[in-house]
């Protein structure tokens, strides 16, 4: 009987034979990949994100959302979504100028002028930083204002001028040329300003600049395609109220 059913019974060997080893192989296997997967960097990228969420206010929010106070479509405000004393003070002195605004806004109507407000904000690696605008509108022209913020997510302390600008890839040799060649630019592109009168204009910007630096209020921010912005007060040609020109170094 066996000799006659022993083709049958060396199928069934086979095929068993066959289905063991295929188990075996797929431990091995995952029993490769389990000890080679870099377990520790996974866990690593979570701690970090979890650490960073509890500097947030609101850890299922982003680090910058439209502040929830505001209730009037001409105004967009950032609430800095960080707990840190910096950070909370800066978010009360944003809604202290909401509410004056609020009141300019509705002394100026009357004469046909109107205030509106937005803001952006970046995120690079440990920097977050904020630039809130406001243009105050009249018949005639508008002029702008700026507030920005820049701080550091891991600490929530504020992020210098330097940090900023060796984030877009300026040196410390050459970033006074670097602003230079930027206020050159702008006021060759002045059509009304005499060309007798652009060398001493670009001076005056200079001038402006340094001295917003040496009292440490001048107002940079890091833009979405790594470039250093920075706004100084000038008067304007042919002006004579003192604004902010924003400078794209």
């Amino acid at each position: 009987m066996f000799y006659k059913n022993r083709y049958l019974y060396y199928g069934i060997i086979g095929i068993a034979s066959v289905m063991i080893s295929i188990f075996i192989c797929l431990a091995v296997y995952q029993e490769l990949v389990t000890t080679y997967q870099d377990q520790s960097f996974y866990a690593k990228v979570s701690k970090e994100k979890q650490e960073l969420n509890k500097n947030k206010i609101f850890p299922n929010y982003a680090y910058v959302f439209q502040a929830p106070y505001v209730d009037s479509k001409d105004f967009k405000l950032p609430m800095i979504n960080l707990n840190g004393e910096v950070a909370i003070q800066k978010n009360q002195e944003i809604k202290k100028m909401y509410e004056t605004l609020l009141q300019e806004k509705k002394n100026l109507k009357e004469m046909g002028y109107n205030i509106i407000s937005n803001y952006q904000y970046t995120v690079h690696g440990d920097i977050l930083s904020i630039l809130i605008y406001i243009q105050h509108r009249n018949p005639d022209k508008s002029i702008y204002s700026y507030l920005t913020y820049n701080f550091y997510l891991s600490d929530q302390s504020i992020a210098s001028y330097e940090t900023i600008y060796q984030k877009a890839s300026i040196s410390n040799f050459n970033i006074d040329l670097k602003v230079k060649n930027a206020i050159h630019e702008w006021v060759d592109s002045k059509t009304e300003i005499k060309q007798s009168e652009k060398n001493e204009y670009a001076n005056y910007i200079f001038e402006q600049y340094q001295k917003e630096l040496k009292q440490n209020t001048l107002l940079y921010y890091l833009d979405e395609n790594d470039k250093l912005n920075i706004m100084i007060p000038i008067v304007a040609p042919n002006q004579k109220e003192e604004g902010y020109q924003l400078f794209t170094i």
